[in-house]
């Protein structure tokens, strides 16, 4: 390895415990809410306002149980668990799948209950740091 990629290799190692945590207890507010507050928000809300919050809580879901495979298997490669070679890198794993993106205005302009917009917020951030994250990975192998 050259210097830069000493570097970046360090800067990436340096955000992964952050956001290991991050998203931990990201997905822990998510459990929270989905479990104890979704059905009371539901029964405030018209059919196709609950059709519409059951589709952004799977992809809430999807998009923080996607975050979390991610760092758990660069994790593992981290501490000597798994050889990067044994992960293959399968795009399957990758954060990049388009169908769990959205933007902030999507967030913003969606009508749903804002402890649900909260949730898709950070988690939002999280993914594209995590993104910015996985793209430096690959320029470094």
């Amino acid at each position: 390895m050259d210097d830069e990629e000493v570097k970046m290799a360090a800067q990436i190692a340096q955000f992964k415990n952050p956001a290991y945590n991050e998203a931990l207890d990201l997905l822990s507010e998510a459990h929270t809410y989905i479990s104890y507050r979704q059905a009371l928000d539901e029964s405030k809300m018209a059919p196709r306002q609950r059709l519409l919050m059951s589709y952004e809580t799977m992809r809430l879901t999807a998009r923080l149980t996607q975050i979390m495979a991610w760092l758990m298997m660069h994790r593992a490669v981290q501490q000597g668990e798994m050889q990067r070679e044994e992960t293959g890198f399968d795009p399957a794993i990758e954060v990049s799948a388009e169908v769990l993106a959205l933007d902030e205005r999507e967030i913003e302009e969606a009508e749903l209950p804002r402890g649900l917009k909260y949730l898709m917020e950070k988690s939002h951030n999280l993914y594209t740091r995590i993104q910015r994250i996985e793209e430096q990975h690959k320029t470094i192998h």
